[in-house]
């Protein structure tokens, strides 16, 4: 069991019932552990949520990993590094490799998938800007790069075609826009006091 108290900065948990129906049903929760420099992965498909065990996957340059997404399609864990670089790796520690290097990031935190188009969507905290790749990390693109405040969170909605993300400093807010960076709007910009994450029920009708 692997003691990851404190060091729980991002969690994804993966249904995978409901991500692939394709493939036999599974239940995953990935960690990334800042501290730890690793990827930790637990399968409850077939144990208690009460006692999770947690296994680092063997992945062979992990440094202070905070975004993380998943593909259950291929079976990749993708992740942002503070300071850069985005890299990805199946799940057995194969196919690692970076996909975006230090060179085109400043600091990326958080990172979305969009596997049914092939992207991938990250914030970067210190230039100040979104942008998108195809899964290999080619193609790079600026998508928004005026108007944001450290923009921090970041989620996909597939069937909508539209991203969220959040805004960590002042003025603190949300906003979501379209894939392409355009039709963007301020969802919530009061209330907050440090919003750093996001989630939507991908069950939702509305």
């Amino acid at each position: 069991m692997a003691d990851l108290k404190g060091f729980m900065l991002s969690i994804l948990f993966c249904l995978l019932s409901q991500c692939a129906p394709s493939l036999q049903a599974e239940s995953m929760v990935f960690v990334a552990d800042y501290v730890g420099h690793a990827i930790f992965m637990a399968d409850f498909s077939s144990d208690s949520l009460d006692s999770l065990t947690f296994d680092a996957l063997p992945f062979s340059s992990v440094r202070y990993p905070i975004g993380i997404d998943y593909d259950p399609d291929t079976r990749m864990v993708y992740w942002a590094e503070v300071s850069g670089p985005i890299r990805r790796g199946n799940i057995d520690g194969t196919m690692q490799s970076v996909i975006v290097d230090r060179s085109s990031v400043g600091n990326p935190y958080y990172i979305a998938l969009d596997t049914s188009r092939g992207k991938v969507f990250w914030t970067d905290v210190t230039l100040n800007r979104i942008m998108s790749a195809n899964l290999d990390g080619s193609s790079q693109q600026i998508l928004i790069n005026t108007d944001l405040n450290t923009p921090f969170a970041i989620i996909i909605h597939k069937g909508e075609g539209l991203m969220f993300w959040t805004h960590r400093s002042t003025p603190r807010r949300i906003e979501r826009a379209n894939l392409d960076g355009g039709d963007r709007y301020v969802i919530v910009n009061s209330g907050l006091s440090y919003p750093i994450a996001l989630a939507f029920n991908a069950d939702s009708k509305d």
